[in-house]
């Protein structure tokens, strides 16, 4: 408590309150608090760390994944980050370039695409993917098909064009390891999702299943599968009392 003359600044402030104030700060806002002053930068680097170096948000552009990239290659940030938030770019769902051939096209993709595999194959702690737009899908999916992250248990799209078969191989890969789903937004009206579709409800070793605004050719065969897989859960979660709760 203070007296009505005295006036508190953000510096004065134990370091508790400042990280609980910070915790209802954006990261733009996070960062600028930090800069105020030298002591609520000391106050709040452990906060920062955690919040920043654990969160890794990607755009998949070349300069971009470059810079990210030898900011990973120079220090052990790498190592702390347990989740990637793949980002749609500025340009995405924008008509090409009409100046850029094929061939331009086809090598930035592989570009993007090498780069991509390298940065996860940094990340050595990572366990949530989280993909939103449909170009950066594709690009991210096409990648996760073929390297395995060993710790990925968890895994979120966001997108109506999520290419079937791309998703079934990363869910095979991944099939030992994935706990945790969510689909927004996840057109399945073509048939090629049937299989996908099955996979996730009868073979997917998952504790938590989210789905909204998923539209399939039979919404009532899906949410069939859905509420089987929910008692498939519950009977399990009975029998394995360290289960985690669906």
């Amino acid at each position: 408590m203070t007296d009505s003359n005295t006036q508190t600044t953000l510096q004065d402030l134990p370091g508790e309150i400042l990280n609980q104030v910070a915790g209802h700060l954006s990261a733009t806002s996070f960062s600028a608090l930090r800069l105020t002053s030298k002591s609520i930068e000391a106050n709040t680097y452990q906060n920062f760390i955690d919040r920043n170096f654990k969160h890794l948000s990607l755009e998949l552009d070349v300069p971009n994944m470059q810079y990210v990239l030898s900011k990973l290659r120079s220090s052990n940030v790498a190592s702390q980050v347990q989740t990637i938030t793949f980002k749609p770019t500025s340009a995405e769902g924008l008509t090409q370039n009409p100046s850029s051939s094929i061939g331009q096209q086809v090598h930035k993709a592989n570009e993007i695409h090498a780069l991509l595999k390298e940065i996860l194959g940094l990340l050595l702690s990572l366990m949530k993917v989280e993909i939103c737009g449909s170009t950066t899908l594709a690009q991210a999916l096409r990648v996760l098909e073929v390297i395995t992250v060993p710790g990925l248990t968890s895994i979120s799209i966001w997108s109506s064009r999520t290419p079937a078969n791309s998703f079934h191989n990363v869910l095979i890969r991944h099939k030992e390891s994935l706990r945790s789903m969510t689909l927004h937004q996840v057109l399945c009206t073509n048939p090629s999702w049937s299989p996908t579709l099955a996979l996730i409800m009868n073979e997917l070793n998952l504790d938590t299943l989210a789905m909204s605004e998923l539209w399939s050719n039979d919404p009532r065969e899906t949410e069939v599968g859905f509420l089987s897989l929910v008692e498939r859960r519950k009977n399990r979660a009975m029998r394995d009392p360290v289960m985690r709760k669906f």
